[in-house]
C-alpha cells in the first residue's frame, strides 16, 4: 500500500487536523482518513456517518452522499472510510485530484473542510501503488 497525507497545523493545537490517504491498487482499495484532535462533533461510538463533499471553485459536488466512517480513539481521533472496487476506488482518487476542497458534514453542519491541491500527489501516489501491484501476490480484501 502507498500512503500520501497533509497536516494541517494550527496556532491553536487541538484545531490541528490531518488527512491520510492509503491506496492499494492490487486489492482495489482507497482509505480515506481525517485525523482530529478535538473534533466538534456528539459524543462518539464506534462510527459516524459524514455526508462527503468535494468543492472546485464555486461547484460542490455532493454525489458520494452519506458515507459510514469507523472511529479509532489514541492522542486524538481518526476516521476511516474504505472505498472497494475498481469504480468507487477511481472515482474517489479522481475527485482528490481534481478538486480544491474535501469537506464532510454532519448533518447540516460542516464538521470540516480542508484544502486539497492534490493532484500532483495522486499521481505519485498511483504510480507508487502500481508499482507495487506488479511485484506482489494478490490478497484477499478484508473489511
Amino acid at each position: 500500500m502507498c500512503v500520501m497525507g497533509r497536516e494541517y497545523a494550527s496556532p491553536v493545537p487541538e484545531d490541528a487536523q490531518g488527512l491520510i490517504v492509503v491506496y492499494d491498487a492490487q486489492r482495489q482499495i482507497v482509505s480515506l482518513n481525517w485525523a482530529a484532535r478535538k473534533p466538534k462533533l456528539p459524543v462518539l461510538t464506534d462510527s459516524l456517518d459524514f455526508r462527503l463533499a468535494f468543492l472546485k471553485g464555486k461547484s460542490m459536488d455532493e454525489s458520494w452522499g452519506s458515507q459510514p466512517f469507523q472511529i479509532q480513539k489514541n492522542d486524538g481521533y481518526l476516521f476511516t472510510h474504505l472505498f472497494t472496487g475498481g469504480p468507487d476506488v477511481q472515482h474517489i482518487l479522481r475527485d482528490l485530484a481534481s478538486h480544491d476542497i474535501i469537506t464532510l458534514f454532519f448533518g447540516p453542519l460542516v464538521t470540516t473542510s480542508l484544502y486539497l491541491n492534490a493532484s500532483d500527489a495522486v499521481a505519485k501516489l498511483r504510480e507508487c501503488s502500481s508499482k507495487l501491484a506488479e511485484t506482489a501476490p494478490a490478497e484477499p480484501v478484508q473489511k
